[in-house]
């Protein structure tokens, strides 16, 4: 299979797979696998409730390319009230021994990080999530899509 093929059948499943009523995904996708540092990625999460818990968890997909063991990325949070915070986080790609942590596919690593477990939205709405990288190279090669998966919590799992 060629690669266009596979991107176009990653992106269906996750279009189809983001209908649950308990899980949201949202994707983007690096041109020619390539992270420039002043490219910011937007993600927009609609909030409909305060009552429930939330796991948040990153998704990074990178290729063997990659050529570090771990990425910074800036993250800029606006929720609805419009007060921005900002955060850096540290995602270890690579165990002690240099060995991928992600989860292999095809030539690709995929990576799945609990950014946040058990968390309440303060308020309802549409949150944005800004997102660019923080590493020394102003552009990053290896970087296939960066995405954010919101699962809900249902009561027997808290």
């Amino acid at each position: 299979m060629n690669n266009k093929f596979l991107v176009f059948l990653f992106f269906i499943i996750i279009i189809l797979s983001s209908c649950s009523k308990n899980k949201y995904y949202d994707i983007e996708a690096f041109h020619d696998e390539k992270w420039n540092y002043t490219e910011w990625k937007e993600f927009n999460i609609p909030i409909p409730d305060t009552t429930n818990l939330y796991n948040l968890h990153l998704i990074l997909r990178t290729t063997q390319q990659y050529p570090y063991t771990n990425i910074y990325l800036f993250v800029q949070n606006i929720p609805p009230s419009g007060n921005i915070v900002q955060d850096t986080l540290l995602l270890i790609l690579n165990d002690e021994n240099g060995k991928s942590m992600g989860k292999k596919s095809n030539k690709n690593y995929i990576y799945d990080f609990l950014i946040k477990r058990n968390y309440v939205f303060s308020n309802t709405g549409n949150y944005t999530l800004l997102v660019t990288h923080g590493m020394r190279d102003s552009i990053l090669p290896g970087v296939v899509e960066l995405g954010f998966k919101f699962e809900k919590i249902k009561n027997n799992e808290r």
